[in-house]
């Protein structure tokens, strides 16, 4: 043979050589194996421990997440029920104002600051500013009581879960 190919001259491949045909082969597998073991090990295979671990974690968010939206529901509903979601809505003989009929008063005891007439009636007609008003004073601070009627109305019929 004149010519050999730089495979065979790399791996010392002689023909008459019984075991030679299997050099490749083995050199191969010897590649493939080191790769293999390589990754495996440079991958991180948690315990069953962290599996648990992670499994309660994502339990815990998933119960905050449906608290969070039954909040959410709850809030819609109770606007509902006191406004049927009108956020001009007027109560009270005018002394409630908005679609969860929140008093001047109330608005300023929450803010812990005096409001002028203006500013009370842009904040209580704006759902995006009066409800996180709301979801405080109701869910944080307890303060249900302000919504007495619609509160027994909505938890007569169904259990809330937050």
């Amino acid at each position: 043979m004149k010519h050999k190919r730089y495979a065979d001259r790399l791996v010392g491949y002689d023909n008459s050589a019984p075991t030679a045909k299997y050099t490749l082969l083995l050199l191969a597998v010897a590649v493939v194996t080191f790769i293999h073991f390589t990754y495996v090990q440079a991958m991180e295979i948690p315990t069953p421990e962290q599996v648990q671990s992670d499994h309660a974690a994502f339990e815990a968010r998933l119960e905050a997440q449906k608290r969070e939206a039954n909040r959410q529901v709850f809030l819609t509903d109770l606007k509902g029920c006191e406004s049927t979601h009108d956020d001009h809505a007027v109560g009270d003989g005018g002394d409630s104002i908005g679609g969860y009929q929140v008093q001047k008063e109330t608005l300023e005891d929450w803010l812990n600051r005096k409001v002028s007439y203006d500013e009370y009636y842009s904040i209580v007609t704006n759902d995006a500013r009066i409800r996180p008003l709301v979801y405080d004073a109701y869910f944080e601070r307890g303060e249900s009581w302000r919504w007495k009627i619609c509160t027994k109305k909505l938890t007569a019929n169904r259990t809330w879960e937050f």
